[in-house]
C-alpha cells in the first residue's frame, strides 16, 4: 500500500471516528466545505472553488435556492462577531427576500453593517460507501453574498402577498388583503441584492439506499 493511499485510509478512519463521536464540525465541513467558504466571504474577493467538478451554473444554483424552504442568513455588527439564524424566505427576480420582526441582533446587525451571506442545503444525507469507513455525502447546496435593504411601500405588500404567503401559506391566500394592514405594523420585509451566488453539489451515481440503521449506503 502506498504512502497516499494510507493517508486516505487514516483520513476515512479518523472522519468515521468523528462521525460515531456525533461530531458537527465533521458533518457540516463534509456536506458544505466551499458552499460556506468557497467563492466569497466579503464582496471585495471571491476565491474560486476548490472542487470545480462540483460546482453547479448559475440557473442550477438558483434551481436549489429557489427549491429550499429555509436558509440560514449571516450577518456581522460592530463588535465583527458573525451572528446565523435560520429564516424563511422567497427568491423573486434574482433576489433574496425575508421577514423579520422590527427590532434585534440581526436587524441591528443589518444597520451596522449591509454585507450579509445566506446559505441553503437540499437532500443532505450521509453515504456509506463499500469500505468500512469509507464516508461521502449526498447533497446540494447554494451560498449568496450581498447587500441588505428594507423593502417598503407597495413593494413590500407585492412581496408579501404575492410571493412570501403564497409559498408558505398558499391556504390563506384569498383572504390576506384585508390582514396586511395588521401584518405591516409588525413585520419588516428585506431584499438582499445578490453580488456573488455559486451552487455546489455531489451526488451518487447509483440508486440510494436506507439501510436498517437508517443510513443512506449505496453500490458505488
Amino acid at each position: 500500500m502506498s504512502k497516499n493511499e494510507k493517508d486516505t485510509q487514516m483520513n476515512r478512519r479518523d472522519f468515521g471516528k468523528l462521525i460515531a463521536a456525533g461530531s458537527f464540525v465533521a458533518v457540516t465541513g463534509a456536506i458544505m466545505p466551499e458552499a460556506v467558504f468557497g467563492q466569497g466571504g466579503g464582496h471585495g474577493e471571491f476565491r474560486n472553488m476548490r472542487r470545480k467538478e462540483r460546482a453547479l451554473s448559475e440557473d442550477e444554483t438558483w434551481t436549489v435556492m429557489k427549491s429550499c424552504r429555509y436558509g440560514f442568513l449571516g450577518t456581522s455588527g460592530e463588535g465583527g462577531q458573525p451572528h446565523v439564524v435560520p429564516i424563511s424566505f422567497v427568491v423573486y427576480d434574482k433576489n433574496i427576500y425575508f421577514h423579520t420582526p422590527k427590532t434585534g441582533l440581526k436587524i441591528d446587525n443589518m444597520k451596522t453593517n449591509p454585507k450579509v451571506s445566506f446559505t441553503v442545503v437540499e437532500n443532505a444525507q450521509p453515504l456509506h460507501l463499500k469500505e468500512p469507513f469509507d464516508f461521502d455525502w449526498y447533497f446540494s447546496s447554494a451560498i449568496a453574498y450581498g447587500d441588505v435593504k428594507v423593502v417598503t411601500g407597495d413593494f413590500k405588500k407585492e412581496i408579501m402577498t404575492k410571493h412570501f404567503v403564497p409559498k408558505y401559506f398558499p391556504e390563506v391566500v384569498d383572504g390576506l388583503e384585508k390582514y396586511y394592514g395588521k401584518f405591516n405594523k409588525v413585520i419588516d420585509f428585506y431584499e438582499i441584492n445578490v453580488k456573488q451566488i455559486t451552487g455546489k453539489a455531489n451526488k451518487p451515481d447509483t440508486e440510494l439506499v436506507i439501510d436498517q440503521y437508517g443510513n443512506t449506503t449505496t453500490g458505488r
